[in-house]
């Protein structure tokens, strides 16, 4: 480390990440000497979680509780801003800053300083520099980035020192960055030809593999070996190991889980819906295009669509003639916002949505927003419930549609869809519902609640995917704008061939679920219990959504200490999901959570657990003890700095 000491000091950070990252950002670049001036918390997981090899900076960083205390021995001290200020003192560039630091620390401790990351030094910190160093900020983002900002002056320090490099030994010369990129392309190419890399997203482990080797910094004769195994791995080689190599992707796939508890994200056919579906696809099914007027196969396979409108609409307490068959939910959530809201843009151009939303929700109206259309994005009370009072806080005359779902996805948590319809309602705004979870176990009677556009999808409650529908009030909506065009069926609301076995396996799931609500609310609700009794005493834990009302189905709960994507990949013998299935490509944290107010570090180690109709108490109970042993494992090789 540094001979004669720079300290860094940051001043009132608000983002315990930034304090790791910058741990990092010195790390790097042989700077130890950290200084805290009243952070909003320290320590803490997810500092440590961002300070990845740098702990030793942040265990031995100091807290003060002023600057005046931290800087007091130094003989220079440097404050660093991201916009022009005229205080009085010399402003420097990033590399006269380092020049002045490089002489003056000769004779003594310098100083870095760095204000809060949204409003900067104030002028009473300024008051205790010598100069300001001037870090232009990206127009977008105008507050100093903390971590860049260090490891930009960092560097600049770095250069201004001499330094020598240690040489390899002269007969193990390290492998050329060229002979490198070359051996990661071949590694790449047999992880992917042997099935070991997922193909739809190689780079994932690639990455690590590169930082890993780019650490072990490898010398030709090493780099050398590595080639001569893949050589042999490769599929065509003619060389093969002793043991068989994995088969491909699919066979991983199709191990199945030791505990499936992801029936939020899909659930499985129940018998007497693969029995009435297959019933359809047999010889002597309905094979002909459903039409009430046509020949008697049309009729035949018409009376089927007409058993499932009539079961949907008996599930939701409407009339047959309101359901409008759609591929699903998403369809459906489009066809409902983009439809409702260009059949009256005459009316107005305001539309109302929840940030909590689904993605299927959440894309359509940005897709408006982008056409012309003012969106209002609520946000959630502490436990993720909209309040009334915020949706009417932002009506306006010209809104013309307010979309917010049942049950939340993610948390389980329920929206009060009567008091909310009911504001909309009173001024004559269309409110839209997505109500894809929790249909089979929660009554939702839309005689007494004032929706008048619902979207739900048989996959979530037993029944096929590929299938969903849209309610649309006949008394209110005469129609909505359409997204397809090319057929007259449905009203032309939605043209296409009905798939009649879909719809058969739709209709048979909303029959099955309607008649069987109350059981399994209380299975589910017995399940979600039990599993966060045997959870709640794991220290640092959180259940997310406590307090407000919830499904039955969902239980998810964020922990400290932990690193969210090495949680899930220990908790491979569970099918849980960190959130919405459909965001789980992306890599990100859940927004759902970060809207009630969690880290990025916690929102990314939570788990969503979610029940179905054949979990039974002995998964739940494994589940829980495999979840308590993988937390304290990974806490324990974390260290006492993250827990």
């Amino acid at each position: 480390m540094n001979r004669h000491p720079v300290r860094f000091v940051l001043v009132e950070t608000s983002h315990p990440g930034n304090i790791g990252a910058c741990a990092r950002a010195m790390k790097t670049m042989g700077y130890d000497e950290l200084v805290l001036v009243n952070p909003s918390e320290f320590p803490s997981g997810e500092a440590r979680a961002m300070a990845s090899g740098a702990q030793d900076v942040l265990a031995a960083a100091r807290v003060t509780t002023s600057l005046a205390e931290a800087v007091e021995d130094c003989g220079l001290v440097i404050g660093a801003s991201a916009r022009h200020r005229r205080i009085g003192c010399p402003e420097l560039a990033p590399r006269e800053c380092a020049q002045q630091l490089q002489r003056a620390r000769r004779g003594g401790a310098v100083a870095l300083v760095f204000g809060p990351e949204r409003s900067g030094l104030s002028n009473e910190a300024l008051d205790l520099c010598n100069a300001l160093v001037y870090i232009p900020a990206n127009p977008a983002y105008s507050s100093l980035n903390l971590a860049m900002a260090v490891q930009l002056l960092a560097w600049e320090l770095r250069q201004q020192e001499p330094f020598t490099a240690t040489s390899p030994e002269p007969d193990a010369p390290l492998a050329a960055l060229r002979e490198m990129e070359l051996f990661y392309e071949h590694l790449e190419r047999v992880l992917l030809q042997s099935g070991f890399l997922n193909p739809a997203n190689p780079r994932q482990l690639m990455r690590r593999l590169r930082r890993l080797f780019n650490r072990s910094q490898l010398d030709q004769n090493e780099l050398n070996i590595l080639r001569g195994i893949l050589s042999a791995l490769a599929p065509g080689s003619g060389a093969r190991p002793s043991r068989p190599l994995p088969g491909p992707l699919r066979s991983v796939e199709a191990t199945p889980p030791a505990i499936y508890l992801d029936y939020a994200a899909s659930t499985p056919l129940l018998e007497e819906v693969r029995e009435t579906m297959l019933e359809c696809l047999g010889a002597d099914g309905p094979h002909a295009n459903p039409s009430p007027t046509s020949h008697g196969p049309a009729k035949a396979a018409w009376a089927i669509v007409e058993r499932a409108q009539a079961d949907v609409a008996a599930l939701l307490g409407a009339g047959p003639e309101e359901i409008v068959f759609t591929s699903g939910a998403t369809e459906a959530n489009n066809l409902a916002i983009i439809g409702a809201a260009r059949q009256r843009s005459h009316r107005g151009r305001h539309l109302v949505t929840a940030l909590t939303e689904h993605a299927a929700v959440l894309e359509p109206f940005r897709h408006l927003e982008r056409n012309g259309f003012t969106v209002t994005w609520l946000s959630p009370d502490a436990q993720g419930r909209i309040d009334p009072a915020t949706l009417e806080a932002a009506l306006r005359p010209d809104t013309t549609l307010v979309s917010l779902m049942h049950v939340n996805n993610e948390t389980g948590v329920i929206n009060d869809l009567g008091s909310l319809g009911a504001l909309c309602r009173d001024r004559d705004i269309w409110f839209h519902c997505d109500a894809a979870q929790g249909l089979d176990h929660l009554a939702l009677d839309l005689g007494r609640v004032p929706i008048d556009l619902l979207s739900l999808s048989a996959h979530k409650f037993y029944g096929p995917k590929g299938v969903g529908a849209l309610y649309l009030r006949r008394e209110r909506i005469r129609r909505v704008e359409p997204l397809l065009f090319g057929g007259g069926q449905q009203r032309s609301l939605r043209p296409g061939s009905l798939p009649a076995h879909q719809l058969a396996g739709l209709g048979a799931a909303a029959r099955l679920a309607a008649v069987s609500r109350e059981p399994r609310a209380r299975h589910l609700e017995a399940l979600r219990d039990r599993l966060w009794a045997q959870l709640r005493g794991l220290p640092d834990t959180w259940l997310n959504g406590e307090g407000a009302p919830r499904a039955g189905h969902i239980l998810n709960v964020s922990v400290a200490g932990v690193h969210g994507e090495s949680l899930h990949r220990a908790l491979q013998p569970l099918a849980v999901s960190a959130g919405s299935s459909c965001a789980a490509g992306r890599g990100e944290p859940s927004h759902v959570l970060r809207c009630l107010g969690r880290s990025q570090a916690l929102a990314e180690s939570s788990v969503r657990f979610s029940f179905g109709l054949p979990t039974g108490d002995e998964e739940v109970d494994r589940a829980a003890l495999l979840f308590r042993e993988t937390v304290t494992r990974l806490r324990r090789l974390a260290g006492p700095l993250a827990v």
